[in-house]
């Protein structure tokens, strides 16, 4: 299937936006793997993830690990309210881990069901994430894309990619939104294309 994805993106973008057309052909195919994590574990590492560099949040994700292992105790167990300082001293802020004590509650009162969750369209499915306290747009979108592997989602909070549409737009003349939609229902495929031309350096290269 995305092979296939990835022969129609490059057909739409060959008239339309060269330089996306650049972008696709030298990363070449690209897979939507959805993550491994259960889903508790999943959305803690995105409530470590928020606002922060990979670098600074994996460290912080090793960190808890960590403190699972020589603790002994599950990730659910870890997060409890007698941890509180020791979370913190992991690298988590307050409310971050308010936030992940809250999600475990949740989640052992039986109010966040995977099975549930995965008939849910985009919209239903961000409505939920958002309903937890300490997620937003960007939570809800991540979820979408790597744990239920929704193929047409954009992160519009996302600062890497809003900067980096805004500079294709700029290339291409075209306005963003525009250029958004005309890859649906496969936005969220533009947008890993983005993030791996960021990450590599090709980003610089487009003109």
């Amino acid at each position: 299937m995305s092979k296939k994805i990835h022969n129609i993106l490059l057909e739409r973008s060959l008239e339309q936006h060269r330089s996306l057309n650049d972008i696709f052909t030298k990363n070449g195919v690209i897979f939507l793997k959805k993550s491994k994590k259960n889903l508790f574990e999943f959305m803690v590492n995105l409530i470590i993830s928020q606002q922060l560099s990979t670098k600074a949040a994996n460290s912080i994700w090793k960190n808890v690990k960590g403190l699972e292992n020589s603790k002994m105790q599950s990730l659910m167990e870890v997060f409890s309210k007698k941890n509180s300082d020791t979370l913190k001293n992991c690298g988590l802020s307050k409310n971050k881990v308010k936030a992940a004590i809250l999600l475990k509650q949740k989640f052992e009162e039986k109010k966040i069901d995977k099975d549930i969750l995965s008939k849910m369209n985009e919209a239903e499915l961000s409505l939920f994430i958002q309903s937890l306290w300490g997620f937003g747009p960007w939570s809800a979108e991540m979820t979408a894309m790597f744990f239920f592997g929704m193929p047409d989602i954009w992160a519009k909070k996302d600062l890497i990619l809003d900067r980096c549409i805004k500079k294709i737009a700029k290339l291409e003349d075209q306005n963003d939104e525009k250029i958004i939609q005309f890859y649906s229902p496969f936005k969220t495929y533009l947008a890993l294309h983005i993030w791996k031309a960021n990450n590599s350096g090709l980003f610089k290269e487009i003109r």
